[in-house]
């Protein structure tokens, strides 16, 4: 049986970052960590179900983008992580995978000190195989459209 359950929910997280600006080239390192309530189930019919649920997300990526005066348009790219719980009928399985992330954003200077920002993302995490309590392969994609509010030290 195939089950594809609909995954929606929110995140909230923060970041760190290390950004250094050439002309208008900006290019940097940035660090990632979620708590997310992102899950969903599907039904398999016959009293089956079968879900999925995100606990957390984060990410070490690099950065490059280009400014106009207070605007910085950028791609993103990285190596992700993520908590997974993948659940059967009642018994769940929580592991730690590792995928990849991919995206894009703007960030607009309030000030000199705070930032604020709208980011696309998409993460793959890969198939992985789960024994709850049958064979289970357990592929996670996620989109993420986030707002960020960044404090420059």
């Amino acid at each position: 049986f195939s089950a594809s359950p609909d995954l929606d929910g929110g995140f909230i997280g923060g970041h760190v970052a290390g950004l250094w600006q050439f002309d208008q080239a900006v290019l940097g390192a940035v660090a990632d960590l979620n708590y997310s309530s992102v899950d969903g189930a599907a039904d398999l019919g016959l009293g089956d179900s079968a879900g999925a649920e995100l606990k957390w997300f984060g990410s070490v990526d690099a950065k490059a983008g280009y400014a106009m005066d207070r605007v910085l348009v950028y791609g993103i790219g990285g190596i992700a992580f993520a908590g997974i719980e993948a659940s059967r009928n009642g018994v769940a399985d929580t592991r730690t995978e590792v995928g990849w992330t991919l995206g894009a954003g703007v960030d607009y200077a309030l000030t000199d000190k705070f930032v604020v920002g709208a980011q696309y993302r998409y993460f793959d995490f890969r198939s992985e195989h789960f024994d709850i309590p049958d064979d289970r392969d357990q592929d996670v994609k996620l989109h993420t459209l986030g707002v960020n509010l960044s404090y420059k030290f």
